[in-house]
């Protein structure tokens, strides 16, 4: 599939909205919009690879995640005589 038809497509959570240029590499760097709202601009080899799914609001979403599920993981020691020292 070549940029220019790709207008419209979906590759994860970013939506293509239009063509930005031809980098100095020849590749086709296209404007997209995230699924939250902000625009990305991207190569668009990266957008068929797989390799970038959203403008980087995935990520944060997961490590917010990972870091609540650590947060509320104990450790099980709270309860020992040692943890009571002063």
């Amino acid at each position: 599939m070549k940029a220019p038809a790709a207008i419209g497509k979906i590759f994860g959570r970013l939506i293509i909205t239009g063509l930005s240029h031809v980098d100095l590499h020849g590749f086709w760097v296209v404007k997209c919009r995230c699924v939250c709202g902000n625009d990305y601009i991207v190569r668009f080899a990266t957008l068929r690879a797989g390799r970038s799914k959203s403008c980087g609001c995935l990520r944060r979403e997961t490590a917010r995640a990972t870091a609540k599920a650590r947060r509320s993981t104990p450790h099980g020691k709270s309860h020992t005589p040692r943890h009571r020292t002063p």
